[in-house]
């Protein structure tokens, strides 16, 4: 397990969780559906545990899809609880493409490759 890898990626989930809740608290869709300090909290908090589902991860596929796949899979729980379901879920395969996209050049990956 790659600790640099853990923890830069950990970091970029708390920069996406503080960018998705900056992008919504003035939006029109917050403001009609009332978004509370818990649902920015669950926010910035499904954007951390993206992060370091990410660094942790040892599925070996394309980054780019490895990414996506878990910025879907851990975005769908909060995302049935959002006003704008589809909104939110294509947001966090978005964040979980980005943050694998960063991290792959800011970390070099030492594990094997799958064969």
């Amino acid at each position: 397990m790659n600790s640099k890898r853990i923890i830069t990626t950990t970091f970029l989930g708390v920069l996406f969780g503080v960018a998705s809740w900056f992008l919504t608290k003035n939006s029109p869709v917050s403001a009609a559906s009332g978004f509370t300090s818990a649902v920015t909290l669950a926010v910035i908090l499904d954007r951390v545990i993206l992060g370091f589902v990410l660094g942790i991860s040892g599925w070996r596929v394309n980054y780019l899809v490895h990414g996506i796949f878990l910025g879907a899979l851990v975005s769908l729980p909060l995302a049935f609880f959002m006003p704008n379901f589809w909104v939110f879920w294509l947001t966090g395969m978005g964040c979980g493409f980005l943050i694998e996209l960063i991290s792959k050049f800011l970390v070099k990956d030492t594990r094997p490759a799958m064969a």
